[in-house]
């Protein structure tokens, strides 16, 4: 059995000199928990986008977390990224696909991917509700804003919000809380859709809009987007000495 009468004076005090070092220590030092991203994938499925559409777009993000870049980047990040994927429609047709996800490592990025591929399509309505797309991600957001160091919101569209709030008031509402509103945008005939999302739907620091011209383009589209999206996050935690490997190699991917 431990005896403190046999450590003597300079013991005792050594002991209280460490029981107050690790009690000073803050959260995210000993938070093995804590995540560098908390990102919502919001996926339009409003009566715009057809069958081939709707697979092109699944299996497009599918096969993104599967990329070997992709992964890597995410290993990188301290304590990985969660992710959930919703799916929308009109304001009344919110539906959380995926659940918030923890995603370390390629096993983790696999499942993700595969709980993809096993998703069905649920019928929805032809409305676009942009806003209240937002506004579902930030609820669930909510339950990972102490844990994640940034929170990010990525919208997929083919069209403008024509149901439910606002889209810009509530963009401008999720900024001032510190989310990240990034948007891909499919891009058919109309290409002042990008100019419509850059102004009234992105918000927040290094916020941007990635194109996709099609839905044909949109695996290129939504792995470029997402190697955008990490490579800030990993700049963030970068320690100060080299680390062996090559982050030039993605800084390319994503001009």
């Amino acid at each position: 059995m431990f005896n403190l009468s046999n450590i003597g004076k300079r013991g005792i005090l050594f002991l209280l000199a460490m029981a107050l070092f690790f009690t000073a220590l803050p959260a995210s030092s000993i938070a093995k928990s804590q995540c560098s991203i908390a990102l919502v994938l919001a996926q339009d499925v409003s009566g715009s986008v057809d069958s081939t559409e709707y697979h092109l777009q699944k299996d497009g993000l599918a096969n993104a977390f599967r990329d070997p870049e992709v992964i890597e980047l995410i290993e990188l990040l301290p304590g990985g990224i969660y992710v959930a994927l919703t799916q929308w429609s009109g304001q009344h047709d919110q539906r959380l696909v995926i659940d918030w996800t923890h995603i370390l490592n390629a096993s983790d990025a696999n499942s993700f991917a595969e709980q993809l591929d096993n998703d069905r399509r649920v019928r929805s309505r032809s409305l676009t509700a942009i806003g209240q797309a937002l506004l579902q991600a930030d609820n669930l957001l909510r339950s990972k804003m102490s844990l994640c160091k940034r929170k990010v919101i990525d919208v997929s569209s083919d069209g403008r919000n024509n149901a439910g709030p606002d889209a810009s008031m509530v963009a401008d509402a999720l900024a001032l809380k510190g989310i990240v509103i990034n948007a891909l945008v499919i891009v058919g005939q109309d290409s002042s859709l990008i100019t419509y999302f850059q102004q009234e739907i992105i918000r927040g620091p290094e916020a941007f809009v990635q194109p996709a011209i099609g839905y044909r383009d949109y695996a290129k589209a939504i792995k470029q987007k997402l190697l955008r999206e990490l490579t800030p996050a990993l700049a963030e935690n970068l320690p100060t000495q080299p680390i062996d490997t090559n982050i030039n190699k993605f800084a390319s991917l994503v001009k």
